[in-house]
Parts: structure tokens; C-alpha cells; sequence
């Protein structure tokens, strides 16, 4: 009894995490749906929401997605301009929903739907980076403060001269 008390937040809280974490919501729907009913007639459109990678993770927030895109019209265009076609059918919700990062995995269909068709899974090139979060942040602060230094030791190295 003793152990099923103590273990019982335990599993309540890591299934609680894993739920909010991928779940996709509405801003993920809206865009799934705004996808399937554009001219690109996608026969595969898949959502992530990514945000739980990230610093700064509220559950429920949908600021981080990675989107796979699979249509014929793809066939034969070049992944400058699929990406273009996609991030112009979504752009004001983007805007409007604050998304931070929108990840495109738009492969060529026929490439696709062989890897598909062999059970291969999703190259490891193509999933999205670990977020430096505020790493990146503090490590801007960092070198500023060394430039900082460097400028002021040259200027007093200037002055004593």
C-alpha cells in the first residue's frame, strides 16, 4: 500500500507530461485542416508539436511544429519552392498563434511513398535539432562580457602607453 501511495504521482505525473507534450491542439488542427483543404490535395499531412523540447514549455502551447507534407503536386519542384507553398498557406496562423518554429519535411512523393512502402522510418536528418533554448541566450551574454573585457583591457593598455 505504502509503495502504490508512493508511486501513484509518479505515473499520474509522467502520463500527464507525455499528453500535453504531443498532443497536437487547435492551432495544429487548424493548420492540418488548412493544408488538406488547399490545392495541394496532400494525401499525407502530419503535425508534431515539438514545444515540450523546448526551454520555456507551458502545457498546452503549441510554439514549436514539425509538419510532413506529402502531395503529388510536390513531384518534380524543387524543396525551395514546396516549402515556399506551405509557409504561404500557413502564414497568418503562424502570426496569429505566435508560433516560434515551423519545421517542413516536404519529401519528394515517389521517394516517400517507397521508403513508406519498405517500413523505413523518418531519416534522423530530418528531425528537427534539441533547442539551445536559453543557452543561446546566456552565451550571448557571455560573449558580450568577453568583448566588453577585451575592449577595456585594450583601452587601458592604449592609455598607459
Amino acid at each position: 500500500m505504502f509503495t502504490r501511495i508512493l508511486l501513484s504521482p509518479l505515473k499520474t505525473s509522467s502520463i500527464q507530461i507525455r499528453l500535453t507534450s504531443t498532443k497536437p491542439g487547435p492551432v495544429c488542427q487548424l493548420i492540418k485542416e488548412t493544408i488538406e483543404k488547399s490545392d495541394l490535395k496532400p494525401y499525407h499531412v502530419e503535425l508534431i508539436n515539438e514545444s515540450y523540447k523546448h526551454n520555456g514549455y507551458k502545457p498546452g502551447k503549441e510554439t514549436h511544429l514539425q509538419l510532413t507534407v506529402i502531395t503529388h503536386a510536390f513531384e518534380g519542384m524543387p524543396m525551395v519552392e514546396r516549402h515556399r507553398r506551405l509557409n504561404d498557406l500557413v502564414k497568418n496562423i503562424v502570426k496569429e498563434h505566435k508560433i516560434h518554429a515551423l519545421s517542413l519535411y516536404t519529401p519528394n512523393p515517389t521517394l516517400w511513398y517507397d521508403s513508406f512502402r519498405r517500413g523505413l522510418k523518418l531519416d534522423e536528418k530530418f528531425r528537427t535539432p534539441p533547442c539551445m533554448g536559453g543557452r543561446v541566450k546566456e552565451l550571448s551574454e557571455q560573449t558580450d562580457q568577453l568583448v566588453q573585457q577585451k575592449t577595456s583591457t585594450q583601452t587601458k593598455s592604449n592609455g598607459n602607453v
